[in-house]
């Protein structure tokens, strides 16, 4: 097995834990830690794989109750047609005699 070397910083409540799991088991802490980190690599990606099969069939689910997104699409233009003061709309500007640097000192107040 190919060995790195590494530091780790452990919640001392844990670290003691791991001693006296040491003592009990009599297993070297280096080898502990490695077998806890591999079940956690494991389950971790286990986790992950089941959240992205999820999240696939969510999609797969959504793409073919609506293909081409075409409702959400219609849903979409529907609300942005009934909201008449969209805060978050801006307003236009064109430009006068000021060039566009001045216009946004001027914006800016500066």
């Amino acid at each position: 097995m190919d060995v790195v070397q590494t530091t780790v910083r452990i919640d001392r409540k844990l670290k003691e834990r791991l001693d006296h799991l040491n003592k009990l088991r009599k297993m070297q802490f280096n080898k502990m830690v490695n077998i806890a980190l591999q079940e956690f690599l494991i389950n971790d990606a286990n986790a992950m794989r089941q959240e992205l099969s999820d999240s696939l069939a969510d999609l797969d689910r959504i793409m073919s109750e609506d293909p081409g997104f075409e409702k959400a699409w219609q849903s979409f233009v529907e609300a942005e047609a009934e909201v008449s003061d969209d805060p978050d709309e801006g307003e236009a500007f064109t430009s006068g005699e000021h060039s566009i640097s001045e216009e946004i000192e001027d914006i800016l107040g500066a």
